[in-house]
């Protein structure tokens, strides 16, 4: 019978765990102080941009290719993206802006 117990890792794997977790941190904190600065339109195309990149990683990495309908989700949410980033461009009429709290 095999036991429930915590899993134990060696120096090595737990340095690489450290440094995961530390980019994560850092990359979230990134992530936020451009939303507090920057405006939301102006940063939705690095999130396609992770979309791609995830999918481009699963391949190398773990040779996960998408199949047909995570493809098919792929390019709505890239083409729907596309398409805002576009039409915003060609507006010339644009909401007030508010301004933020704290500057």
């Amino acid at each position: 019978m095999v036991g429930f117990g915590p899993a134990t890792a060696d120096s090595p794997t737990w340095f690489l765990i450290l440094c995961a977790g530390a980019v994560a941190a850092i990359s979230y904190v990134m992530i936020a102080e451009a939303y507090r600065t920057a405006d939301a339109t102006a940063l939705a195309p690095f999130q396609y941009l992770e979309i791609v990149t995830a999918s481009a990683l699963g391949i190398l990495v773990f040779g996960d290719f998408p199949d047909a309908l995570t493809g098919v989700g792929i390019a709505i949410i890239l083409g729907s993206g596309i398409y805002i980033f576009h039409r915003e461009g060609q507006s010339d009429t644009s909401a007030p802006r508010r301004k933020r709290a704290g500057r």
